[in-house]
């Protein structure tokens, strides 16, 4: 009888330990996650670059995100340019706009997916950009 109660005790101090080790896990997890206010903070910033004139979105292995940037420079338009793979702001916002490729380009309210330069230029006019 008294060997059961033994293997008992061993039992719960097992089972005490395994609790305790969960429940630091926990605390460790819950701790770790981004506070909802530095989420809504990143909201509003993403808010705030969505409302430049142009914004690309890019990759750094992408040959039409390299011939949109160069297009833009080439037609002296200011841009915001985010590597949606180094930058979890561009990344946000790529997400956002539903984007499936890159690059993919917003001219104020109007989104293009793609290059595709007299789509671009007319954008870019409608918005009052004047490219010849």
């Amino acid at each position: 009888m008294l060997k059961l109660n033994i293997t008992k005790s061993n039992h719960s101090r097992r089972f005490f330990k395994l609790f305790v080790a969960l429940l630091a896990s926990m605390f460790i997890g819950f701790f770790s996650l981004t506070p909802l206010s530095t989420v809504h903070a990143k909201t509003e910033k993403a808010e705030k670059i969505q409302k430049n004139d142009v914004v690309i979105l890019t990759a750094g292995w992408c040959h039409y995100c390299t011939k949109t940037r160069q297009f833009l420079k080439k037609n002296n338009v200011k841009f915001t340019e985010y590597d949606i793979e180094n930058s979890n702001l561009g990344y946000q916002l790529y997400r956002s706009l539903g984007g499936k490729g890159v690059p993919v380009i917003r001219v104020g309210d109007n989104v293009m997916f793609g290059y595709e330069p007299e789509k671009l230029k007319n954008l870019l006019n409608d918005a009052g950009y004047h490219l010849p």
